[in-house]
């Protein structure tokens, strides 16, 4: 028996709005990461683009570990976050955009992905996105052998992908009114 959901108390335009808006943060913060190492390296100290790369270097210090051997490099200036985290945040953006795509289809047809923040088939999809960071991980705990930065930008992606994917399903179903 499936229990009825109760109306959220949010509109469908301003769940809309925030699933945009996340979808935008989750673009502009790739753009900055990429981004930084160049206004670090080319910029003044005390104009503006050095201030917004000390700025991202200083958010990227507070959500990763930031070790330049697990870092990519732009000449001699390493990025803000390490391979993996860019990995995540690289592919984000294409998890929210496919995620508000598939939101905006109409059309009646059977979902391979889950649609609704609700949906216990997000476990699985979740659970399966993260095993190649967690194989990469396990790799490097067993072997002591880093695993090159390349690797652990591309094992990054799929979870990047799902958690931008369920955050915007969640952000465009609270203004939904299902019966």
């Amino acid at each position: 028996m499936r229990l009825p959901r109760v109306p959220r108390s949010v509109g469908p335009g301003a769940a809309r709005l925030g699933a945009v808006a996340f979808l935008t943060a989750a673009t502009l913060w790739p753009v900055a990461i990429v981004g930084a190492p160049y206004a670090a390296l080319d910029a003044r100290p005390g104009t503006a683009a050095y201030g917004a790369a000390a700025v991202v270097y200083l958010v990227g210090s507070t959500i990763c570990h930031q070790r330049a051997e697990r870092s990519f490099h732009d000449g001699a200036v390493q990025w803000p976050v390490c391979a993996r985290c860019a990995g995540i945040y690289l592919a984000a953006p294409f998890g929210a955009l496919a995620a508000l795509l598939v939101a905006r289809d109409r059309r009646p047809r059977r979902r391979r992905l889950p649609v609704d923040a609700a949906d216990p088939r997000w476990r699985p999809v979740i659970i399966a996105a993260a095993l190649p960071t967690l194989v990469t991980v396990v790799m490097e705990w067993t072997t002591g052998q880093m695993t090159p930065a390349l690797l652990r930008a591309a094992a990054g992606v799929p979870i990047g992908f799902a958690v931008a994917w369920f955050v915007t399903v969640a952000l465009v179903g609270a203004g939904r009114v299902l019966e």
